[in-house]
């Protein structure tokens, strides 16, 4: 596999994962969701965005979002998640 393979192999799995997060960021409020699931899934995303090739953001600036709009999708999603139980677990008591 020449560089360019690899380079190509690694965005397109960058690019699956990352439609997977934004599906379940995205999803209904009410839906069940596993928080240490989504700590994985966003671990292994922020692993393949190190993979990523460098010249891939050299037109990164032209991408327009509604982020406000984006943002409180994410949010009103997360929301429901049962951190409070997780606390407990963390938590120096």
């Amino acid at each position: 596999m020449t560089s360019t393979d690899a380079e190509i192999v690694s965005v397109h799995a960058f690019a699956k994962l990352a439609r997977d997060y934004c599906a379940l960021v995205e999803s209904e409020p009410g839906q069940p969701v596993d928080v240490r699931a989504v700590a994985k899934m966003l671990a292994q995303l922020i692993g393949l965005g190190l993979d990523l090739p460098s010249d891939l953001f050299e037109d990164f600036s032209e991408m327009e979002a509604d982020s406000s709009a984006l943002y409180g999708r994410a949010k009103a999603r997360f929301s429901g998640l049962p951190f409070d139980l997780y606390f407990d677990v963390c938590s120096n008591r």
